[in-house]
């Protein structure tokens, strides 16, 4: 019998968990708030697990310590919120992309078994094209002194340094396979989604040395090439390197290839989240939480949920979480817990 799994915020994999068991509902979040009544109206029933799959806004699910059903957060962006430590206490489960970030998560409410290293996948539609090539060096992706004032600065010296770097925005798809080499840019250090991407679409792919688990899963020289982190002359030299050797470009490009198609699309990850579920008795993690509800909000969820208050939000919003940061004794819409 299918189990009822409420995916809310960015959907990521959440339709190949259908193939293990669970009848999966989206619910898209463009912005907060949303909480245990919403959830179950939105859905029509009540689920057997909640997802929040990250969409890198301000808390956006509330109560979440009261909530009578097992809770998994998908944690991506932690490398830009410094709050998230603290909010992924109120889960019973947290998956995370950037595995080095695991430590700041420890030693607070939630033990080491209840982290999943989960990191970003090359989406289904990415495969290799045929194509002439037409750029030596291309980056694909917002461009922006303001907005992302590391990345303009970092492109802007490695223009400099290698001329034949090619700037777009667009569909990535049609633009990978036209280039001997895609070039990713980390500006915060994260392995972000565009080394999947240009790795699914058979690109030989010239990305930073970021960390993260990045090196147990892929193999620099043989199914990318790296550069220092932030260093433009490493990435210019690594340039200069590759164009040089068109059968080692090629040799990277369909390694890559085939090493996201082994391990590295959404089957693959809904797949190991399925199996990391199953590992768990899930009432019972969410019994214990429910135990420890007051302490959760106390310790956990009153000083940034104030802090939001605070903010120029609309009323409504700050209204919800000064009143998420006070003890309450219930605020499930239904109390009641699906065996």
């Amino acid at each position: 019998m299918s189990r009822l799994l409420a995916w809310v915020g960015n959907s990521y994999f959440s339709s190949a968990m259908s193939d293990h068991g669970w009848e999966v509902r989206h619910i898209d979040l463009s912005k907060p708030w949303m909480d245990w009544a919403g959830i179950v109206r939105r859905i029509g029933s009540i689920p057997d697990l909640i997802v929040y799959g990250d969409r890198s806004l301000i808390p956006p699910i509330l109560g979440l310590e009261s909530f009578p059903c097992p809770t998994l957060f998908y944690c991506v962006d932690s490398h830009i919120h410094t709050w998230y430590p603290f909010y992924a206490q109120a889960f019973d489960l947290v998956a995370m992309n950037l595995w080095d970030h695991l430590p700041a998560f420890l030693n607070l409410r939630l033990h080491r078994d209840r982290f999943l290293w989960l990191p970003l996948y090359s989406k289904a539609g990415d495969l290799p094209h045929i194509t002439e090539s037409e750029f030596d060096l291309l980056f694909v992706g917002k461009v922006d002194p303001e907005l992302t004032p590391g990345r303009a600065a970092f492109l802007t010296e490695l223009n400099e340094l290698f001329p034949k770097l090619v700037l777009r925005r667009g569909d990535y798809r049609s633009l990978y396979p036209k280039a001997r080499i895609v070039l990713n840019v980390a500006e915060h250090g994260d392995m972000n989604f565009r080394v999947f991407e240009a790795m699914g679409c058979g690109s030989c792919l010239l990305t930073p040395d970021i960390g993260h688990g990045q090196d147990r899963l892929f193999v620099h020289g043989r199914d990318f090439w790296l550069y220092h982190h932030g260093d433009a002359k490493s990435a210019a030299k690594a340039a200069e390197r590759l164009l040089f050797d068109d059968e080692l470009r090629l040799t990277i490009g369909r390694n890559a290839w085939k090493k996201i198609t082994e391990a590295h699309k959404p089957i693959h990850r809904a797949a190991t989240l399925a199996a990391w579920l199953d590992s768990f008795d899930l009432q019972e993690l969410m019994h214990e939480r429910l135990k420890d509800a007051a302490r959760i909000r106390e310790t956990y969820l009153k000083v940034p949920y104030l802090h939001f208050a605070e903010q120029r939000f609309t009323e409504d919003l700050r209204q919800a979480y000064l009143r998420h940061a006070t003890p309450q004794t219930d605020r499930s819409a239904n109390p009641r817990t699906k065996e």
